[in-house]
């Protein structure tokens, strides 16, 4: 700077607006061409929007200045699901994950002389959960592997306990002994939920107000006999009538509280500390040791502590949910409007036969949403720590059950003065998806003078558990029995389940013969026994 100050300076030539100047190459971010395939689905639970009902909804997706819009949903009322389910847009993304834009969702209504309002936005901040690879031509696996099978709800399943002879397989059962490599089926859950668990229809309930001791679990352990022929050889006593008709007992809420003890089993043991002497923790332990040889033999089922939704991702394995909001995001907006569909982004293949495809690679395995006709069964076998609802620090529970515009009540049979109520009921309900998918549970409190009182209440997605992978539509035993307090409860036999799960990931097989399965070119070998129609395309396998 010159004596004279900043008024010496040669004066600066104005900045030319004309001229653009580029971004470093060392800032400037590799973008590539990435291909992102949509899935419409459907839209649910659709709120009024300025006093009006909600009845031609369309969606429109936006990444990086280009996007996609689907088609319009003529009457929302007869069937909010979308009668095209796919479509794609190229863009272009940075090849770093953390400088990839949002993606927009945006619910909009047509309404009367072209005018359109929006129903709700929801912005996706990372599409890191929506990255896939890059597509490739499938092709029939014929090889069972672990690796080759990737898929995210697969997993190896152990195998089950067998018989140690010939002799003791009973009738109407299958055991299959899976040896190394373990063959690989989803995961599968084995109840619906601790709160729903499936009751054979001929299985008697419990009454309101008490418990028959018939129906609890034989306490000497002699419930793991009863599969076996009844002719026993006792030289204490002759065998009597009430023996005979002791092996009968032999019902669903033996197999449930066996299940609950084993569950109890499971859980790590409580530190005993040693106040009184060694005397008091020996005779601790022994009661234990008693407890636990008390446990029947009998078949199990797994029971979740919480509920089904949070142990499976929310069964969002093939479609995702979007909670739409209007405005700002506050409490009050969950439970709005929701749209259902997702994304598979990856980078644009270079071969011109693979881009040209027809089917788009997200519509591979995804499920026809045409309205289907459904049977749902409800079995509600119990309630624990209600909330009370009476002065005395009691409540009289009954259940309610709502499924689109059916309504069940069951006031009459209400449990009086009782926080954990064992309701052992069940009720069948028809219904048509999507139009009636959400099942809510509410449990009231009975009250003689003015209204009954809400308890607590539990909603389940049920168009999620029917298409999912992990087929949550009804828990699977370990194995396949015919008649018995076990039997077999889903509609399809375990044969047709395995075929499907091969159909459906491109396995080769299986093949049913005697005391073998063969699924590509792995062979399983086990105690099995199948039906002629099985047993039809048998080829000549070896070990």
């Amino acid at each position: 700077v010159p004596a004279s100050g900043l008024q010496g300076l040669p004066p600066l030539d104005p900045p030319d607006v004309t001229q653009i100047y580029p971004v470093p190459a060392s800032i400037r971010p590799v973008l590539s061409k990435y291909q992102v395939e949509v899935l419409f689905w459907g839209v649910r639970e659709m709120k009024k929007v300025q006093l009006l009902s909600v009845d031609r909804p369309q969606v429109l997706i936006e990444c990086g200045g280009h996007g996609v819009k689907s088609c319009v949903i003529q009457s929302y009322q007869n069937n909010p699901n979308f009668s095209i389910q796919a479509d794609a847009f190229e863009v272009e993304l940075p090849e770093n994950e953390l400088l990839h834009p949002p993606l927009s969702i945006c619910v909009v209504d047509w309404r009367a002389f072209g005018r359109s309002t929006v129903v709700g936005t929801y912005t996706i901040n990372c599409l890191k959960q929506f990255l896939c690879k890059s597509r490739e031509p499938l092709a029939l696996t014929s090889q069972v592997d672990g690796a080759q099978v990737v898929q995210d709800s697969l997993i190896s399943t152990e195998p089950s306990e067998t018989p140690s002879s010939a002799q003791e397989l009973p009738t109407g059962q299958i055991f299959v002994d899976i040896g190394p490599p373990p063959t690989v089926v989803p995961n599968l859950p084995q109840v619906q939920a601790a709160s729903l668990v499936d009751i054979p229809d001929s299985s008697p309930m419990l009454e309101t107000e008490h418990k028959p001791a018939a129906q609890e679990p034989p306490k000497d352990g002699k419930a793991k006999d009863a599969r076996k022929p009844s002719q026993r050889s006792t030289k204490r006593r002759k065998r009597t009538i009430a023996d005979e008709s002791a092996e009968n007992v032999i019902d669903w809420w033996s197999k449930y509280y066996a299940s609950l003890k084993k569950a109890q089993k499971a859980k790590p043991d409580e530190v005993v500390v040693n106040i009184d002497g060694p005397k008091k923790k020996k005779d601790k332990i022994l009661k234990k040791k008693l407890k636990e040889k008390e446990i029947p033999n009998l078949a199990v089922l797994q029971i979740y502590d919480g509920d089904l939704e949070s142990e499976f991702n929310n069964f969002e394995d093939w479609v995702k949910t979007f909670e739409l909001l209007r405005g700002k995001s506050t409490e009050d907006d969950h439970g709005l409007d929701r749209d259902r569909g997702s994304f598979c982004i990856y980078k644009s293949p270079e071969d011109s036969s693979i881009k040209d495809s027809k089917q788009l690679r997200i519509q591979q395995g995804i499920p026809s949403n045409h309205p289907i006709k459904v049977l749902i069964r409800v079995y509600i076998v119990a309630a624990f720590n209600l909330s009370p609802a009476d002065p005395d620090g009691k409540s009289d529970p009954y259940i309610v059950v709502k499924l689109g515009k059916t309504e069940i009540k069951d006031r009459d049979k209400y449990i009086p003065k009782q926080l954990n109520p064992v309701f052992g009921r069940s009720f069948e309900i028809q219904a048509t998806f999507p139009k009636e998918s959400l099942l809510s549970v509410l449990i009231y409190d009975h009250d003689m003078i003015g209204m009954d009182d809400l308890i607590g209440e539990t909603r389940i997605d049920l168009e999620n558990r029917f298409y999912s992978k992990h087929r949550a539509i009804c828990g699977l035993q370990n194995q396949y029995e015919i008649e018995g307090y076990n039997a077999w409860r889903d509609t399809s036999k375990p044969t047709e389940i395995l075929t499907k799960l091969c159909k459906d990931n491109k396995l080769d097989g299986p093949y049913f013969c005697p005391g073998k399965i063969q699924i590509g070119n792995q062979v399983f070998s086990g105690k099995t026994v199948f039906t002629e129609e099985d047993t039809g395309n048998c080829p000549n396998v070896s070990r």
